[in-house]
């Protein structure tokens, strides 16, 4: 999908244009042909552009002879995806292999002083509005976090809780190397002259770069919190199978005392009480004895 939206000073609201002066090209999940019509628009080399189509593309800055080239990691469906800005001088452009949900915001309620004319500062919006979703992703698995914890304290199904703690470190790895990039991203942007930058945007970059470093902060608290769970659950699982393990020592020892004592009255030799009327009922009374003694003290020993 291609579209082109404009907002000015003069027009303070974001609408659709057919202009190609200041404006902000949406290109949402881009065909090579809607790719190549913006690139003979805006005088872009096409060979140099078309790999932002990749979604393993890594966060970077390309400085070209009429453009510069910012790709940012964006967090969708618990991955981390590329988001493209190409800047030109009449344009800002946007790439996105997704529908992410920042893009909705600014269409919809776009910040007070996005203007497509400050390119610049328009993608220091983009970025901020990304961090903001990167922040509510992990307020996300925060709270999956604390349902999983309360799952494994309640014993619920082992399978189940491996597969989300597995999950959620996935997620995390995706979250925290793209955090980690594009603040290699702002840090360039900060340094970079072809970026042109008034005083306000620098202090919106520093500004940008401390959020990024308290998610980083959070992201790594969460990788700790899980690892915890990991060790908790694996604690458990043992004590579990200890405790399984004991039940079964203990009925297999108690049903060795029959076993044993009917294995000796088994041979064909001289046996005590062999002459005696009532020997069954003796020896059965004394095995049942001997059997609920080596309960008692197993239950003593909490092996059952």
């Amino acid at each position: 999908m291609l579209a082109y939206y404009k907002r000015t000073n003069s027009a303070p609201v974001l609408k659709k244009t057919e202009s190609k002066r200041d404006v902000w090209v949406n290109l949402l999940q881009p065909t090579p042909g809607e790719l190549h019509k913006v690139c003979d628009e805006f005088y872009l080399p096409y060979e140099d552009i078309h790999h932002i189509l990749d979604k393993d593309e890594k966060a970077q800055i390309e400085i070209g002879e009429k453009h510069v080239l910012i790709v940012f990691q964006i967090p969708h469906a618990g991955k981390a995806l590329p988001f493209s800005l190409i800047l030109t001088r009449s344009a800002i452009i946007t790439i996105s292999l997704e529908q992410y949900g920042f893009l909705s915001t600014i269409l919809e309620r776009p910040p007070a002083d996005f203007y497509t004319s400050k390119r610049t500062r328009a993608t220091l919006h983009f970025y901020r509005l990304a961090l903001k979703s990167f922040m509510r992703g992990l307020e996300q698995t925060e709270q999956r976090m604390e349902k999983l914890e309360a799952s494994i304290m309640k014993g619920h199904r082992a399978t189940d809780s491996l597969q989300n703690i597995l999950k959620l470190q996935k997620q995390l790895i995706y979250f925290n190397t793209a955090i980690v990039s594009n603040e290699g991203i702002l840090e360039k942007m900060l340094q970079e002259p072809a970026i042109p930058k008034y005083q306000s945007d620098q202090d919106v970059l520093n500004d940008l770069l401390l959020e990024n470093t308290q998610a980083k902060a959070m992201i790594s608290i969460y990788t700790q919190i899980l690892s915890t769970l990991g060790e908790t659950y694996s604690s458990l699982i043992n004590n579990n199978v200890n405790h399984t393990m004991k039940i079964l020592t203990s009925f297999t020892i108690i049903m060795t005392i029959p076993t044993v004592i009917s294995s000796t009255y088994g041979m064909n030799i001289g046996l005590p009480l062999q002459s005696h009327p009532f020997a069954f009922l003796i020896v059965m009374a004394g095995t049942a004895l001997l059997a609920v003694v080596a309960a008692v003290i197993f239950r003593f020993m909490r092996w059952l």
